[in-house]
């Protein structure tokens, strides 16, 4: 009698797959949302789950959130809809101080880079959460992509930087007037950070932070943005128009 085949885990799976570059095209095809949530989970963060599958991870403070909307998935042909979100708060009666989101194809292993700098629970000397800091000089944000090699692509009143290859950068533009975070999002967001295959007109994903957003959690973002090794992608799920864009190993 055969014995049952054993069952791969997720992270057997993941592990075993072949690796896209550049990361930041490698979209979130068939790897969910799990390499973002993972550090979330690591810490506790015990979590909501809607009848749709929508699920939201509070830390024990009640003070930091990330809501993952599996459910709106379905908008696949609209790339640019936020799926995740994450923000934090001064307490549990207060609105946002800041506010995250990244939209469909971003990749969750990047997005984890994000989490997993928002999960750490450490405070400053004075005993402000890192998370509640002030957001700091954009080029601390920026600097891991200058590190990396990225091109300066200044101009204006922004700053940002662009991969070598041209199909990733992230920007920042200064806000003249405090907002609301969320008015912010509607009017435009101080942080862009996108990907977009050379030969599209379209952007794969685009990654929103607003003003208020500490540099350190921007900086962790771009620290995984710009990781020169390539992310665990089946090649069966890759959609032909990203195909020429990358390369498997």
């Amino acid at each position: 009698m055969n014995s049952p085949r054993p069952v791969r885990s997720f992270e057997q799976w993941y592990a075993s797959l072949p690796k896209v570059t550049p990361r930041y095209l490698a979209g979130n095809h068939g790897c969910y949302g799990t390499p973002g949530l993972a550090p979330l989970e690591e810490a506790g963060w015990p979590h909501l789950a809607d009848e749709l599958g929508t699920s939201r991870y509070f830390a024990a403070d009640g003070r930091r959130c990330v809501t993952f909307r599996p459910d709106e998935q379905h908008l696949l042909e609209c790339a640019l809809h936020p799926l995740w979100e994450a923000w934090a708060r001064p307490d549990g009666l207060r609105s946002p101080a800041w506010i995250a989101q990244f939209t469909t194809d971003t990749p969750p292993e990047i997005i984890g880079g994000f989490t997993a700098a928002l999960a750490a629970d450490h405070t400053t000397p004075q005993g402000t959460p890192h998370y509640l800091t002030s957001p700091g000089e954009h080029e601390h944000a920026l600097h891991p992509l200058a590190a990396a090699g990225w091109q300066p692509a200044h101009r204006a009143e922004q700053w940002g930087f662009r991969a070598p290859d041209r199909q990733a950068e992230a920007h920042y533009r200064p806000a003249h007037e405090r907002r609301h975070p969320f008015e912010e999002l509607r009017c435009g967001p101080v942080w862009i950070i996108a990907a977009q295959p050379r030969t599209s007109p379209f952007a794969l994903w685009r990654a929103t932070l607003t003003s208020a957003t500490p540099a350190h959690l921007i900086a962790a973002f771009l620290t995984a943005l710009a990781e020169p090794t390539g992310l665990p992608r089946d090649p069966d799920d890759l959609p032909d128009t990203l195909r020429d864009h990358l390369t498997l190993t």
